[in-house]
């Protein structure tokens, strides 16, 4: 959670100072996300399923996220949809930080 705030509170301070410049400033926290990389480390670690089942047990959406649901967060923010955020942290966490 300390580096999330460390994010937070730049994504704040960058936002701040760069709007004047019309610079948006926003971050996304992706929570646990079912990617190759992940697959690989749960499968090459004895408890690898007991693991995985822990992370989402956690999560009220009792799953794990997709990249392509993290990509399109990413791509709307760069959007003129979005044009009038900034100074943002959005979590893509399946909910696991409320």
């Amino acid at each position: 959670m300390m580096l999330t705030g460390a994010v937070n509170q730049l994504t704040k301070n960058l936002a701040l100072e760069w709007a004047k410049d019309n610079i948006r400033v926003n971050s996304v926290a992706p929570g646990n996300v079912q990617t190759k990389l992940l697959n690989d480390i749960l499968e090459n670690i004895g408890e690898g399923e007991k693991i995985a089942s822990a992370m989402t047990s956690q999560t009220p959406l009792q799953r794990m996220g997709e990249p392509k649901e993290i990509s399109s967060l990413v791509v709307f923010l760069c959007l003129s949809a979005a044009s009038f955020i900034t100074g943002q942290t959005i979590n893509a966490d399946g909910g696991f930080t409320i």
